[in-house]
Formats: structure tokens, sequence, C-alpha cells
């Protein structure tokens, strides 16, 4: 599998919350973002699962979640 790179404004918001944790030295705090983290990781980790396997159907008469998102599926 090829290695994703970040674009230039993800690498910036990655580098600002890097800096915002790293500021911060409530436990709580710090506690509450690492599980938001894991929410939204899995979040689009499921979403991406559902974008592939609708990529892999073809032919189907509604809408799938990737043409949906603005991907042309005919062309796979």
């Amino acid at each position: 599998m090829a290695e994703t790179t970040l674009s230039m404004e993800q690498r910036f918001r990655v580098e600002a919350a890097c800096r915002k944790i790293d500021a911060c030295d409530d436990i709580e705090v710090i506690r509450t973002l690492a599980k938001q983290l894991l929410h939204a990781l899995e979040t689009e980790r499921a979403s991406t699962r559902q974008a592939i396997a609708d990529l892999k159907q073809k032919g189907e008469q509604k809408p799938t979640l990737a043409q949906r998102f603005g991907f042309n599926t005919d062309q796979m």
C-alpha cells in the first residue's frame, strides 16, 4: 500500500493540535481529547470501508456512498 502524504493544510492542523496538547497540563482534558480522537479515527475508518465497498458494487440503482461523495464509480 502506498504511503499517504498529508497536505500542507493537514500538516498545519496537526502541528497546531500537537502544540495545544503540549501546552495542556490538565490530564482530564487530554483524556477527553484522546477519546474524541479515537472515535473520529474509527468513524473515518468505517466511512472509508463503506466507500470502498460501494465502489466495488456496480449497477446499483440507488446512489452509493461513494457516488454521494462525488466519485465516478463507472470508471472503476
